[in-house]
């Protein structure tokens, strides 16, 4: 497969799949990168909310 987007394999919140995304292709990882720190940014907002909700 010569087209990245046809790559499969996750890119999710995880360094190994980013680093390996930018092994692939530069734009994929700098996208990799991005989904990393919002997942992280997303997460630290939202933890607190919801435990403070349930318990």
């Amino acid at each position: 497969m010569a087209d990245p987007r046809h790559r499969p394999g996750p890119t999710g919140a995880i360094p190994a799949p980013q680093a390996r995304a930018y092994h692939v292709d530069f734009v994929a990882g700098t996208f990799a990168g991005i989904a990393l720190a919002l997942n992280a940014l997303v997460s630290a907002i939202l933890a607190p909310i919801v435990l403070r909700a349930f318990l």
